[in-house]
């Protein structure tokens, strides 16, 4: 079971000060993220809340399937299904095979903290800088309180929706939330 909250940072060094303050220790040090969202051409999956990923970092692969999140809480909850591939190309090849396609590519550089029992990433997007918390509800409202935040700054939308707000604005933005070839640090 995932559960999650975002709050926008202004820039990743605040991002890093926050964290750091709050006794964060760094489990992950900055690391380049690509995602690629498939579905089948009638976005069926999207329509049913659903969210059929394959991720590459560091080398290692993942697909992960997200089931919808129930309810419109202060923090997201939904079952995650999550699985290390050998090889992100051969399953996306098999996606395909099965009538799938790349729907969203998104981007993100992150650095991941342990914050007690709880996982905090800091995320550099092509959109900003964001902080996400990952845990138990409780040990969620603890370190918001720690970092100075409230949940009523939380956000429980993802990258694809919090992008596709930012198209919405942005007329000119480009169809997949990716970085320029350059690395980008805010």
């Amino acid at each position: 079971m995932e559960r999650e909250v975002k709050f926008l940072v202004p820039s990743w060094r605040q991002g890093e000060t926050l964290l750091s303050g709050a006794s964060g220790r760094i489990r992950e040090a900055r690391y380049r993220e690509v995602n690629s969202l498939f579905d089948f051409p009638d976005g069926s999956l999207r329509a049913k809340g659903q969210a059929l990923r394959v991720r590459r970092a560091r080398g290692v692969a993942w697909i992960t399937l997200k089931e919808p999140a129930p309810g419109d809480g202060r923090l997201k909850h939904r079952n995650e299904y999550e699985s290390a591939v050998a090889d992100a190309t051969a399953i996306e090849g098999i996606l395909c095979a099965l009538g799938m396609s790349e729907q969203f590519r998104y981007e993100k550089y992150r650095q991941v903290y342990d914050l007690g029992d709880l996982e905090a990433c800091l995320d550099e997007t092509p959109i900003g800088c964001y902080i996400e918390l990952e845990g138990s509800a409780e040990s969620v409202n603890d370190v918001v309180a720690r970092l100075g935040l409230s949940m009523d700054d939380g956000i429980v939308l993802s990258y694809p929706d919090l992008y596709e707000g930012h198209r919405r604005r942005f007329a000119e933005a480009p169809p997949f939330m990716v970085f320029p070839d350059e690395e980008v640090r805010s």
